[in-house]
This record gives C-alpha cells, structure tokens and sequence, in this order.
C-alpha cells in the first residue's frame, strides 16, 4: 500500500521512474491548470535531465499516458507542487499510483499494473489508458533506459 507523503526512495522505484516524478507533476499542473503552461516546464525538465532527443521524447510519452489519464478520470490525483522545494522529496498518493502503474508495465508485471490502476481509477479502467502506458513502457523497458544527459560546455566567443 502506498501512503500519502512517502518518500520516493522508500519505494522500488529505479533512478529512470524517480527522474520522471517532477515532469509527471509538470504535466499533472498542465493538466489542471491549462493557462500555466506547465507543460513547457515538463518538457525541459525531462529535456535537462535526458538531453534534448531523449528528454523530448520521453516527455512526449509521459504526457501522452497523463493527458490520457485526466481525460479518462478527471483530476482525481493527487501531487504535490513540482515548484515547491519542501515537498519535492515528498510523493503523494496519486502521483505514486501513477509511478507505480507504469514501473509495473515496463516490468511486464500486468496484474501488479491492474491493481495499481484499479486503486486509482476505483475500477474504472479505459483502455486507451492503458495504451498509453503499455507504449510508454514499449518504448523505455526497464531494462534498458537513457542515460541521465551530461552537462555540455561550450566556450562563446
């Protein structure tokens, strides 16, 4: 069971899904509040951390399965504020359950990620989220996942 206010490294989450969590919360704002533009934030957090090919496209997978969640589902998760020093070590609920669903499917633990998605949903699972997590975890199994980007230095002239 996933408590409210856990602490990401408490669970079995790999560096890959623990560098998702701030751009999940920056789609999760986009998504509640679609004047905010948080998107453009969830797109170059992922783009920093992943470089700009990588970052970008995992970015774009990621928003696929949230948009395809809060369309489903409404905003019914709960998350802590991306921008918020103080609860960026923490992990709500929702936002959990969300890590959860897609660290199952990119395992290809299928009943584990029904359980998940069940507990969030209240049972009421849609099929195209479930597309959107099952491509997601096509795309960055977690056997094989990008390597965080080193920072590149250039000197200006």
């Amino acid at each position: 069971m996933i408590h409210a206010y856990t602490d990401p490294r408490a669970l079995p989450f790999d560096d890959f899904e623990r560098g998702l969590l701030p751009v999940l919360r920056h789609f999760l704002v986009a998504m509640t509040d679609p004047g905010s533009q948080a998107w453009r934030l969830a797109y170059a957090t992922a783009r920093e951390r992943w470089g700009r090919s990588a970052g970008l496209a995992i970015a774009d997978s990621l928003g696929d399965f949230v948009a395809c969640f809060v369309q489903r589902h409404g905003a019914t998760v709960d998350f802590h504020d991306p921008l918020d020093p103080e609860r960026r070590v923490l992990l709500a609920k929702g936002e959990a359950a969300l890590l959860a669903i897609l660290h199952h499917m990119r395992r290809d633990h299928a009943s584990a990620a029904r359980r998940c998605l069940a507990l969030v949903t209240g049972g009421r699972t849609a099929a195209r989220v479930v597309q959107a997590g099952l491509a997601f975890a096509a795309r960055y199994p977690a056997a094989s996942v990008p390597a965080r980007a080193e920072p590149s230095l250039r000197v200006v002239h």
